[in-house]
């Protein structure tokens, strides 16, 4: 879970820019060490940031597809809250 969890925020670019310098330490140095946990959890969030960056090189129709695919799960959920939790979904802009 705490991959997960670790994944996702990484997509979040402030936290690109707080790991960069670590990252490019660990790239100049030219090792990398697989027994590390902190070292594997920074990789994965690189390459975390690096898939979601890398979105807009896809074909328009596939990115137009995956926004209305994660569009609709977004407002399904917060339908799933009202009914099964009687909750008002947060909205956040």
């Amino acid at each position: 879970m705490k991959t997960v969890e670790n994944a996702i925020i990484s997509t979040d670019l402030a936290m690109y820019f707080k790991k960069k310098s670590s990252f490019m330490e660990v790239v100049e140095n030219g090792e990398f060490d697989w027994q590390s946990e902190p070292q594997k959890e920074l990789l994965c969030g690189m390459m975390m940031t690096a898939c979601d960056v890398s979105a807009i090189a896809k074909p328009w129709e596939v990115q137009h597809k995956i926004a209305k695919l994660v569009a609709d799960e977004f407002f399904d959920q917060g339908d799933l809250e009202k009914l099964q939790l009687n909750q008002q979904p947060v909205v956040g802009w």
